[in-house]
């Protein structure tokens, strides 16, 4: 749950507290791809930093960022939070140095920034990845046609959570077997769809409760489904199987990349189904993927 902050630390920093107001608008209104969750959660990890440091951003040493680094290492934080952590700070004093606010030299964060310590963080991904067996299981023991349906599609086109959520029914066109996907930061893109997917599909419209709503995945309320929600399905099925992994929603994403790699489905075309801007993104999985042999012809049945 997230926590309920009266009063964020930064706010008592004039010209941190500017800075941060600045980078959250760029990044929301001026095209950028925060949403409004991104934006709380941005908030949290400025105000532990802030709390932390009691100083304006321009004046943290290298000597406070070791300390920082030091004192995440001491938590009781998944690999995850304190990455994304370390990257938001980093995100926000980038922003600080494009806008000539900030001189590079005097960053700290990025400077003491180890490349070797990032990539062996991705490589605890591993941890996360579902075997073929363990995603068959995970999906023949959902009997309820939506949730089968709404994880299916997150595997099988390795979707973000906030992506598999803002899915319309006017979206999805069986005729053609393609599905426009909202991206994050306002990129759609158009996916090909499996006939196993097809087939899910077709079976959750025949219960699917919406009423007139144009939303997919729907509660029984009929509105939409909650993130929490999706959430706490997957952890309570993975309980159910004996999956002892640190499995989330994303981890489907994640379990999808590499299996699509593994299956030998061209990294480009991988790259265009996942919504990767950077290929390079894709290609980080090729260190955890085994790879030994396109996405409709090869990338395995589920």
């Amino acid at each position: 749950m997230t926590e309920k902050i009266q009063e964020y630390s930064y706010e008592k920093l004039p010209k941190t507290m500017d800075l941060i107001r600045r980078f959250l608008i760029h990044g929301h209104k001026d095209g950028g791809s925060f949403t409004e969750p991104t934006i709380e959660q941005y908030k949290l990890d400025f105000h532990y930093f802030f709390r932390w440091f009691k100083k304006e951003f321009d004046e943290i040493t290298e000597k406070d960022a070791e300390d920082y680094y030091e004192f995440l290492k001491n938590l009781k934080l998944s690999e995850l939070t304190a990455g994304r952590r370390i990257s938001t700070i980093k995100g926000l004093l980038r922003y600080a140095i494009v806008r000539k606010i900030l001189n590079k030299e005097k960053n700290p964060i990025i400077v003491k920034t180890d490349r070797r310590e990032e990539h062996n963080k991705f490589l605890e991904v591993t941890k996360e990845i579902l075997s073929n067996e363990e995603v068959t299981n995970l999906l023949s023991s959902m009997r309820n046609p939506r949730d089968n349906c709404l994880f299916a599609l997150m595997y099988g086109l390795g979707l973000r959570i906030g992506e598999v959520t803002k899915i319309m029914v006017s979206d999805i066109s069986i005729d053609r077997g393609e599905i426009l996907i909202h991206g994050k930061g306002k990129k759609n893109r158009i996916n090909r769809l499996k006939p196993c997917l097809i087939n899910r599909i077709k079976l959750y419209l025949l219960v699917r409760r919406g009423g007139n709503t144009d939303v997919f995945f729907t509660g029984k309320d009929g509105r939409p489904i909650y993130r929490k929600t999706i959430n706490k399905l997957l952890s309570e099925k993975c309980k159910e199987l004996g999956i002892n992994k640190p499995i989330t929603a994303h981890s489907l994403r994640h379990t999808a990349i590499t299996h699509m790699l593994e299956d030998g489905v061209p990294m480009p075309e991988v790259a265009g189904i996942v919504g990767h801007s950077d290929i390079k993104m894709t290609w980080r999985y090729t260190q955890i993927a085994r790879m030994e042999q396109s996405y409709l012809n090869k990338f395995r049945d589920f």
